[in-house]
């Protein structure tokens, strides 16, 4: 059935590395509009990158015709934001109307990161129980050198097999079977299945950027336990969500409302932010493997537990 599921393309498997698990120090967000003056397409866009500064910390992205929004990794400030000023000012010399906001979130002061989970959007939809959960504990150790050539070939050929995988790496089967288990055990790896949402009727995705008055915690608890957020990463001030909708009368019954809500009580710093996306004409990018293959090229590379 898998099998099947895969071959009419009814859903994919990516694999990506667990953020709260690596070393680094920060979770960078891009978000924007590109004009309207001389907007700046998804076409434009991906020809303007053939030719201008690569973001290896760029790890992640949705993005529509005339928006999109970004998320990268790093381990200081200045490796994010010097290219994504780069970016803003590239994009804005081509239509100055482009509109594009930069957050970035400390690690230590991320209060929540829930990346790609659709288990409670999918069974709302299929009108199914939800599974059993598995609860696993992060074991905090080094990653040895073998486990690191393993985890960049298998995120880069999610489907391959352990013998395909090593051929790559040239490590045996057998040991790429234990390390592949030891990852996901570990949660250094996070397997991600991605339905086709469309064929599932789903039409509209709602980036959402809030800003939050002190002791606002209980807004992300309230905000994460929506069936319809699939990501999530949020500070005591500042959360950025992203949600799915069958509609856009959907979107204002459920995350619609629950602003308003927010507003009317008061604990918004500013207005919310929200980016509409048509998921006909949506597309996602995973590309973790170039920041990985920086951070693992550092001397000593430890989990943040182990410092």
């Amino acid at each position: 059935a898998r099998h099947f599921l895969q071959k009419e393309g009814l859903y994919s498997i990516h694999l990506f590395p667990n953020f709260e698990s690596l070393d680094i120090q920060l979770l960078g967000i891009i978000y924007g509009d590109y004009g309207k003056i001389s907007s700046i397409d998804y076409q434009k866009r991906m020809e303007l990158s053939q030719h201008t500064l690569r973001i290896p910390e760029y790890v992640f992205s949705i993005s529509s015709d005339l928006r999109g929004v970004s998320m990268c990794f790093a381990q200081e400030l200045v490796s994010l934001k010097e290219p994504f000023d780069t970016w803003t000012a590239l994009f804005k010399s081509i239509d100055p109307s482009v509109n594009i906001s930069q957050i970035y979130f400390p690690q230590k002061m991320t209060l929540h990161y829930r990346f790609l989970e659709s288990h409670k959007l999918l069974c709302s939809i299929l009108d199914t129980p939800p599974l059993l959960q598995e609860k696993k504990i992060t074991k905090s150790r080094r990653l040895k050198k073998k486990e690191k050539q393993v985890m960049l070939a298998w995120i880069q050929n999610p489907l391959a097999t352990n013998k395909e995988l090593s051929t790559i790496t040239s490590i045996s089967r057998a040991a790429i079977g234990n390390i592949k288990k030891r990852l996901l055990a570990s949660q250094m790896i996070l397997p991600i299945q991605l339905p086709n949402w469309s064929a599932l009727g789903i039409e509209l995705g709602v980036l959402l950027h809030l800003h939050l008055k002190p002791g606002q915690e209980d807004v992300l608890e309230k905000l994460s336990s929506h069936a319809e957020t699939i990501f999530l990463v949020g500070s005591s001030y500042e959360v950025i969500s992203f949600s799915l909708f069958q509609n856009y009368r959907f979107y204002e019954k459920s995350l619609g409302q629950f602003v308003k809500t927010l507003q009317q009580e008061k604990v918004l710093i500013q207005e919310p932010e929200t980016l509409l996306f048509p998921l006909a004409e949506t597309q996602h990018t995973l590309t973790p493997n170039a920041f990985l293959q920086k951070v693992f090229s550092n001397k000593v590379y430890m989990n943040p537990a182990e410092k």
